[in-house]
């Protein structure tokens, strides 16, 4: 390898590291501005973010061959969208850092594609108990010409609504049927984004994911069917691509997503065999299910924060004590500290609730 030819790759794989580093942080989302406040990491993400902006900046004047360019523009773009997400986090507006959850969506949206190339973004994608399993790894990589893997939106551009994304395990064959989470967002959200909520533990533990968006700028809580009709249709449709395991089918939700989840998940006719609703309210409709409509026999999942201020805390244990009167088994875990937060550090419980055989 020429000196030239070595520059060029020590410049990308500088780049590469630096962007890792950078949205290993910004992954915590809302906690940004709480893990900046503490000195230490405060002064380890500014050398991170030093190092990606010099890197940024050393590839920008190397000239790269013709083969190299989507890739030298990829990580650019990618790098471009991380620092107007620094931006954001640090706005106190919740509008800003609304904005910076979506731009970080963007980010790994573009930077995916790279898991089959470069093994540090794969390990990026994947839970920590998986990073070292280079086994999956090597078989997430290989390709499935014939058979549609990996992660797809189905009329379900950012600023669309009611298509729906999804993510089928690259590793997986055809014929071998899949638990499926489908996971719903909250108001004014996009299934889009609340994919890369939960595509660590479907590619690490191997499970389909579908995450659609509502029709309008929340779910049809009032018309449960008008959403509802749509997810049946996303099911279907996920399932002519590859087998589903009807015996676990998980609906889950944060906050209008949660209390949707348990609207549609509780209904007789729908598939779902699993509820789990993450800082939502007992729907007031529910209680007005006759016994034909409303499913008893699927147990709930329930994850609420004790300083939520839309939610209550309260709101949980009345949900719990109305789900139970009605005979279904509920599992509660309320979290200290948390706000009308997504808890995504609830999954490894839910997914060991859901499919024993998810666990690690």
């Amino acid at each position: 390898m020429s000196d030239s030819d070595k520059k060029i790759f020590d410049t990308i794989g500088d780049v590469l590291a630096g962007l890792l580093n950078v949205m290993q942080v910004l992954e915590h989302g809302a906690s940004f501005k709480r893990l900046m406040d503490a000195p230490n990491l405060k002064k380890d993400f500014e050398i991170s973010r030093r190092a990606l902006e010099e890197s940024c900046e050393n590839l920008i004047k190397i000239s790269v061959p013709k083969e190299l360019d989507i890739l030298k523009s990829e990580l650019l773009g990618i790098a471009s969208l991380c620092f107007k997400v620094i931006g954001s986090f640090q706005e106190k507006k919740f509008q800003s850092l609304q904005e910076g959850f979506s731009l970080y969506c963007r980010a790994q949206e573009k930077l995916y594609p790279l898991s089959k190339v470069f093994q540090p973004v794969s390990q990026f994608f994947l839970e920590r108990e998986k990073q070292v399993d280079f086994g999956l790894i090597r078989e997430l990589a290989a390709e499935a010409p014939r058979e549609k893997r990996g992660i797809h939106n189905h009329n379900n551009q950012p600023g669309t609504r009611g298509g729906f994304s999804f993510y089928i395990p690259e590793n997986k064959t055809q014929k071998t049927p899949f638990p499926l989470v489908v996971a719903l967002h909250g108001s004014s959200g996009h299934g889009a984004d609340f994919i890369w909520n939960w595509l660590k533990e479907a590619r690490s533990r191997g499970f389909m994911l579908l995450s659609p968006t509502s029709g309008g700028q929340t779910w049809s809580l009032e018309n449960v069917q008008e959403d509802l009709s749509k997810i049946l249709k996303a099911i279907d449709d996920l399932s002519e691509k590859s087998a589903i395991n009807p015996e676990k089918i998980l609906i889950t939700g944060m906050s209008d997503g949660a209390t949707f989840s348990m609207l549609a998940g509780l209904r007789e006719d729908a598939p779902f065999t699993h509820i789990a609703a993450f800082s939502g309210i007992m729907p007031a409709s529910l209680g007005q299910m006759n016994a034909e409509r409303f499913a008893t026999d699927r147990p709930v999942f329930l994850v609420h924060g004790i300083k939520d201020n839309i939610f209550p805390v309260e709101t949980a244990f009345l949900t719990k004590s109305e789900l139970e009167a009605a005979e279904v088994d509920v599992t509660l875990t309320t979290k200290k500290g948390l706000g009308h937060t997504y808890a995504r550090d609830e999954h490894d419980s839910l997914l060991n609730w859901f499919d024993p055989q998810l666990a690690f």
